[in-house]
């Protein structure tokens, strides 16, 4: 939260406000409103500190005035304009990514050794780089993040998907996936569940060598003229008489 705090304050000085100030607590006041937001929904923002009984909040109005409200809102920021990385389109909001990540590893340390690795989707209707359309999807639109999770659904790793720029190796987009989200957390002797989208012969070998078993179903284009044994099924006759 300090990190925030002292990028908003900055974003507000090079805007020209050197008088804009803002204290951790008003920062978490800040959160918390728009967390309310969330569940008691008005047509705008500003509605909360209305004088009508219909859209008056006390709960916002009474914790931080709505002249504060806004010019947080207008300074938020994460990371130090100054610096960004061309090549990282998350830049703005990386180290709340990393600092997520963090405390979901020091909060699951006792995770055991099944983990599942998957795709999720935040959804989004607005306009951004790197909002995703998957057609077939409970959510279409959105934002799409590579999730690694425990066995009773803790989420321990996470990342941002921001386009196909984002992977800078030769390896399929599986295994770097794969590879980013585990390497670091999996212990030896674990086994990772993942579907087709993700499994590859290359990433068993690689797994492999990790003493790492992997459980999926691959695609047929991904064996790489592996000498599978031919799993030919029975054919049973059932007669049903009526």
């Amino acid at each position: 939260m300090e990190c925030i705090q002292s990028e908003t304050v900055k974003y507000a000085i090079n805007k020209g406000d050197e008088a804009f100030t803002v204290s951790l607590e008003e920062l978490y006041t800040y959160f918390g409103i728009l967390i309310l937001s969330g569940y008691n929904k008005v047509p705008a923002t500003r509605m909360y500190w209305e004088t009508e009984s219909y859209v008056y909040n006390h709960l916002v109005a009474g914790s931080m005035a709505r002249n504060k409200f806004e010019k947080i809102h207008r300074y938020l920021h994460f990371n130090d304009n100054t610096q960004i990385d061309s090549n990282n389109k998350a830049f703005k909001v990386q180290p709340v990514l990393d600092h997520l990540n963090t405390k979901f590893k020091e909060l699951g340390k006792r995770f055991g050794t099944s983990f599942s690795v998957d795709e999720s989707m935040e959804p989004y209707f607005g306009k951004h780089s790197f909002k995703q359309f998957i057609r077939g999807k409970p959510i279409r639109y959105g934002y799409k993040i590579w999730c690694m999770t425990t066995s009773e659904g803790y989420l321990l790793n996470f990342d941002l998907y921001t386009g196909k720029s984002m992977i800078r190796s030769n390896e399929p987009l599986g295994l770097s996936v794969t590879k980013s989200l585990c390497y670091d957390i999996v212990p030896e002797h674990s086994t990772v569940f993942l579907d087709n989208y993700f499994n590859s012969f290359k990433l068993l070998e690689e797994f492999d060598k990790k003493h790492i078993t992997v459980v999926g179903t691959i695609r047929s284009d991904r064996i790489e003229n592996a000498p599978l044994s031919s799993m030919k099924r029975e054919l049973y006759v059932v007669l049903v008489k009526h």
